[in-house]
């Protein structure tokens, strides 16, 4: 997509005043944004969303769900755009929820909280959907939602979860089939789910777990390889979530000392170094290290860097002692030390770890 193309076809759509003059002008942006290449795409897609901004809420909802269902098979296709849509009328919405990969789990999340039944119904037929976002969905989701989520093979269930359908499906048939065929349907819960069952119904499950068994070393295989694959898949979408709380901690939309202490809470150790990485604008360090070293030295002066409240800190020190084995005298040490430290001192350390990183 050349720039004077992409210029072109704004100052065509600005001056046009019909719906469909302006459905044609964005199915060719939206045509000549797809025909790229990723890279460069790239390069063209702050122009893209900008153009397709400005018009975007002026367009009737159907012009809207066109372009939401074309940009959501986009992976490259610009966040702040796919946000817009995902929060949409459900019609345009739709589309973005149940396809775009742009969304990280963080936004999934938000959403799922804020809007409507047919906004989680999108969201449950994501090809695959975290035990984060299934909390969510379960917990606000009504009848047909849960029937959507539970038929989602690559939903994925937390315990507490999967108690919370087993208790929502009395007297529902078709949820209770649905958790008996799923593969992730353990013995103790399926025991739980048996009072409930008709009697079609338990044979079923006396079925499934009888294959089960029939096959124990193979479901095994292939049950650890899924669990690999699911767990480099939310590495991935967990460090995509990291850069955006970060952006949006730089813009000042969120408060650092909250969010840090909300990972900690969740034992998302992983997540709060990489997000104090990332705000000190360091990389090619190792996460795990940092926040673990015992020395408190490196994670008290990136924290301080970033400008993580005491209170804050503490919470990280928690976390660290709970892998460290660390004991009280100690813990009350490191925050001791965080708060002796001096916001100049640890700035001067971070710019000279950036000039040897740079070095070498």
């Amino acid at each position: 997509m050349a720039g004077v193309s992409l210029l072109e076809e704004m100052t065509h759509l600005a001056a046009q005043p019909s719906d469909e003059s302006r459905r044609a002008l964005l199915r060719n942006l939206t045509d000549l944004f797809d025909a790229e290449t990723p890279e460069a795409r790239d390069h063209t897609k702050g122009l893209f969303e900008e153009v397709v901004t400005r018009v975007i809420d002026d367009v009737a909802v159907q012009i809207r769900a066109e372009v939401s269902e074309r940009l959501s098979k986009i992976d490259q296709s610009p966040r702040n755009l796919m946000l817009r849509l995902a929060n949409d009328d459900a019609t345009v919405a739709a589309p973005v929820l149940r396809n775009s990969e742009v969304l990280t789990d963080h936004d999934l999340i938000r959403i799922a909280e804020m809007k409507g039944q047919d906004h989680l119904m999108a969201i449950s037929r994501r090809k695959a959907l975290s035990e984060r976002v299934t909390d969510i969905l379960v917990a606000r989701g009504e009848t047909q939602v849960l029937h959507s989520v539970t038929r989602n093979v690559g939903a994925r269930f937390s315990e507490a979860t999967f108690e919370t359908l087993i208790e929502r499906s009395e007297g529902d048939d078709e949820l209770q089939s649905n958790i008996v065929e799923r593969a992730d349907l353990t013995e103790p819960l399926a025991n739980r789910l048996r009072p409930f069952l008709s009697e079609m119904l338990r044979e079923k499950l006396d079925e499934a777990q009888l294959n089960a068994s029939d096959t124990t070393f193979h479901a095994a295989v292939s049950t650890t390889v899924r669990r690999v694959e699911n767990k480099l898949k939310a590495r991935q979408r967990a460090r995509l979530e990291i850069r955006v709380i970060a952006a949006e901690i730089q813009k000042g939309e969120r408060d650092i000392g909250p969010t840090v202490e909300a990972l900690c809470k969740a034992d998302r150790a992983l997540d709060v170094a990489s997000l104090i990485l990332t705000l000190s604008d360091l990389h090619g360090i190792d996460a795990t290290k940092t926040i673990f070293k015992r020395e408190p030295g490196p994670i008290a002066v990136l924290c301080k860097n970033a400008g993580i409240p005491t209170r804050t800190f503490a919470a990280i020190v928690r976390l660290r002692r709970k892998r460290l084995k660390l004991d009280d005298a100690e813990s009350a040490k490191e925050v001791a030390l965080y708060e002796a430290l001096k916001d100049s001192d640890a700035r001067r350390a971070v710019h000279f770890l950036k000039l040897r990183n740079s070095a070498a």
